[in-house]
């Protein structure tokens, strides 16, 4: 990498743009919202913007970021509005320029950084189009190129090229393919609920109920046939994975997330004058058996939508997407046996969904962040259930609105207090190295040598 100074301060943050930026990198909220509109612009929805995909020097998994490209000379560019130290510009050097460019599906390229002495150009057609982007750069958008070349060291340019690597499309072809199955393969379940609509399981569950099975089912046919029986055995053992749940937070986040909504829920009721049982009665005593009859029925919903389907599709989509994804399939899944329910109102129906779409955007943050741990997973699905069944009295009193509003305020919190993977400056300055040298590959030479 080619480095300038780097120690000019943003004059974006001196604006409003000092709640998504601070120091040169981005606040919680500015990391939230750049998600949000980088998972937008690789739907394809916007004319202007993409989303770029990097491998995390950290982790190996892809990492999002949205940007707006240039045009200069009939070529493509990419301009960090942050810098040098900006993480997209360390993981495509880290990466030795290899990424993806989504705009509705995935397709392979190579960054080439453009020397010190070809950016100024380059900057100036830049701020033409991103014009808030632009902000952050100390030169009028207007100004002659001259103006441009005193700050092109400080602002790293990458060439686009198109390259012949395979897209990472073809690792989501089976999660969509998973998710199709179980809806498909529920059918007579709901089917089985209509012409015998009896509550026989445990907790007043019905019939259809057993459904669960559905998603376990599903995943292990699919990886038996496609990797054979060991993986689908390694599959399995996942459930079982506590190692890899070494966050402390998200532990915590797992175990008590659902617990405290509930309580929430219970205090906003009582303050709105929303009906509440007379004379509450929690029964403790039975959480545990609660917990563990759950936690037995989560692992064959988990081991399908966490174990097989999360990472592929955070991998395409990023987390947020994967869960927005996700979470609208699992509500969707749930609808039918929602309704039949006697006493569930269509308002009951949607205010439920929405509330599960917001559980999954969680738990997908839980994966993501928690260690990549199917048995975090399967816990705070074991506590969704758990939670309810002990809202006074014995759920009867559960109102999906106010739960999804509740799930709402907290998701947000969580996105923004929760700690996400960061480096040290000391870190990141030997990775800067390490990526500099990988920038030395030999795509690199080739493009010295134009």
């Amino acid at each position: 990498m080619q480095s300038g100074t780097g120690h000019s301060p943003d004059p974006a943050e001196s604006g409003w743009l000092r709640f998504y930026y601070r120091n040169r990198r981005p606040t919680r909220f500015g990391y939230l919202s750049n998600q949000v509109w980088a998972w937008a612009a690789g739907l394809g929805i916007s004319p202007l913007m993409q989303t770029l995909q990097v491998k995390d020097r950290r982790d190996g998994r892809l990492r999002s970021t949205v940007l707006v490209p240039a045009q200069y000379e009939g070529k493509r560019y990419l301009v960090s509005m942050l810098g040098n130290s900006s993480e997209w510009v360390q993981n495509v050097c880290a990466a030795g320029g290899e990424a993806f460019i989504k705009r509705g599906r995935s397709r392979p390229i190579m960054l080439y950084e453009v020397p010190v002495k070809n950016r100024a150009p380059i900057l100036k057609a830049w701020c033409q189009v991103a014009t808030s982007g632009r902000k952050h750069v100390p030169v009028a958008h207007d100004a002659p190129v001259a103006a441009f070349e005193a700050i092109a060291a400080d602002y790293p340019v990458f060439r686009i090229d198109t390259n012949d690597r395979p897209a990472p499309d073809e690792k989501v072809t089976h999660p969509l393919q998973f998710l199709s199955w179980v809806l498909l393969f529920s059918i007579p379940f709901y089917l089985w609920g209509v012409v015998w609509p009896i509550e026989v399981l445990a907790f007043g569950l019905p019939v259809s109920a057993t459904m669960i099975i559905v998603p376990a089912l599903a995943v292990t046919v699919m990886t038996w046939r496609a990797q054979g029986s060991r993986a689908a055995l390694t599959l399995w053992r996942r459930v079982g994975d506590v190692g890899r749940a070494r966050s402390f937070w998200w532990t915590l986040t797992a175990i008590l997330f659902m617990p405290a909504a509930m309580l929430l829920c219970y205090g906003l009721m009582n303050v709105l004058g929303l009906p509440l049982p007379a004379s509450v009665t929690i029964d403790l005593a039975q959480a545990p058996v609660l917990f563990a009859t759950f936690f037995f029925g989560a692992i064959f919903e988990e081991i399908g939508w966490t174990g097989y389907a999360t990472e592929p599709l955070q991998e395409r989509y990023g987390i947020f997407g994967a869960g927005l994804m996700l979470g609208a399939v699992w509500a969707l899944w749930h609808v039918v046996p929602w309704w039949m329910t006697p006493g569930h109102s269509i308002v009951w129906v949607a205010g439920q969904s929405l509330a599960t779409i917001i559980m999954r955007i969680v738990m997908g943050w839980l994966y993501a962040y928690g260690g990549r741990s199917l048995f975090l997973a399967v816990v705070f699905h074991a506590m969704i259930n758990t939670s309810i069944m002990l809202f006074p009295n014995n759920g009867s009193h559960y109102d999906p609105p106010v739960v999804a509003a509740v799930l709402f305020v907290m998701a947000v919190l969580l996105a923004v207090l929760s700690p996400k993977p960061q480096v040290s400056l000391q870190d990141a300055a030997a990775m800067q190295c390490s990526g500099m040298a990988r920038a030395g590959s030999e795509a690199a030479r080739r493009y010295r040598e134009q």
